[in-house]
């Protein structure tokens, strides 16, 4: 470990400023179609800080080009592949037009490649072409990086995303058109010496810091503890395997004998199988209303015990306000909603640990021992 430490303390911090606007019903049903199309399609030391979107979206800012140009990008864990919106983008698709948008005719970095680009989301594709550019993350510069410029983007999914574009974090082997993703670029080019990555989230949607991305290493001021190691059974997504789920320190009849779960940064919830799904919920008291959302009391948040879910052998749990989502609605009362959505993979009995959970454990993820670290998120010091 102490190698990590004395990256982490050499590291660039880029400091990043938040954008207050209210969770909603409509970003959340946007999100699950993305995830819904991000995880059924047939694929198989620098500091970023990472802005909070109450609650809801973690993203942080890149630099592509010379001179560079500036994107805000979801650090996803469940893909693998750089997109940003091109100016080739006709003004007439919403999603481009608000949006920052890439220019290669005016980085001197630039190397055309033109293969042409696509990923299939619940509302729509998503078009583009192959383009190399330097990538900078945090001052970690990952040369003739290969990424999408995104030419056609769905609206309903995008338009109203507080971020430009996504930065996969996912092994290589998922990667669209093979294309080295940009951390893996960054090892293999000697800018990051060490092949791990940890994020701090800050479910504080009013703190100053919305969170942390450590490339090279970890940040022990974020966690208390020592990681826990959880070996990686299946490289693609972040997936382990997990031994079951515990509601009020009982077993919740649900991943009976083990089932497998991914460590995503880009979902905005956790997810199990349907029908596990409802199991839980019904155990929270949730009502379902519709798609991925069930409804609970918000009076009955004080009274409602731990969510556990067991890893390797151990504990990791989540109070109530961890494993339910507080949303604000013009003109009416404040809604509460279960974070655990029901999504059916492949058939699997696959489940998707994310952003609730990310942010209550401090995670970590090491591609040369192939594996996943967690410890209890602390909040910064200032």
């Amino acid at each position: 470990m102490l190698p990590l430490l004395a990256l982490v303390s050499a590291a660039t911090r880029v400091q990043l400023h938040r954008t207050a606007e209210p969770l909603s019903l409509g970003s959340l049903r946007a999100a699950h179609a993305a995830r819904q199309a991000k995880f059924t399609r047939d694929n198989r030391n620098s500091y970023i800080d990472i802005e909070n979107f109450v609650d809801a979206q973690y993203y942080g800012w890149i630099g592509v080009g010379f001179p560079e140009q500036y994107f805000r990008v979801i650090f996803d864990t469940g893909s693998s592949n750089l997109w940003i919106p091109s100016v080739d983008c006709s003004n007439l698709n919403l999603a481009c037009r608000f949006h920052n948008q890439y220019d290669h005719s005016k980085s001197s970095s630039y190397t055309a490649n033109g293969t042409s680009f696509h990923i299939q989301y619940g509302t729509g594709r998503l078009d583009g072409y192959v383009s190399l550019d330097d990538v900078n993350l945090g001052g970690a510069i990952s040369k003739s990086q290969g990424f999408a410029e995104a030419t056609k983007e769905p609206s309903a999914t995008f338009v109203a995303a507080s971020f430009d574009g996504i930065l996969g974090m996912g092994y290589p082997n998922i990667s669209v058109l093979g294309i080295m993703p940009v951390f893996n670029s960054l090892v293999e080019q000697g800018v990051i010496p060490d092949p791990v990555f940890s994020f701090f989230f800050n479910r504080d949607p009013f703190a100053e810091v919305g969170g942390e991305l450590v490339l090279g290493g970890v940040d022990p001021n974020y966690y208390e503890g020592d990681l826990h190691w959880v070996p990686v059974t299946q490289q693609g997504y972040w997936q382990v395997r997990m031994d079951g789920v515990k509601w009020n320190g009982t077993d919740a009849g649900v991943c009976v004998g083990g089932c497998e779960v991914i460590l995503d940064t880009g979902t905005s919830l956790n997810t199990a199988p349907t029908e596990a799904a409802k199991v839980i919920n019904h155990l929270m008291g949730a009502i379902h209303i519709l798609g991925p959302e069930w409804l609970v009391n918000c009076n009955k948040l004080s009274e409602m015990p731990d969510l556990t879910f067991t890893l390797n052998g151990k504990d990791f749990n989540l109070i109530s306000s961890e494993y339910i989502l507080q949303i604000s609605v013009p003109d009416s009362p404040t809604i509460c909603l279960s974070t655990m959505a029901g999504m059916d993979i492949h058939d699997l009995e696959l489940w998707i640990l994310g952003d609730p959970f990310i942010g209550t454990w401090y995670t970590a993820f090491d591609f040369g021992k192939d594996q996943v670290g967690l410890a209890k998120s602390v909040p910064p010091s200032k």
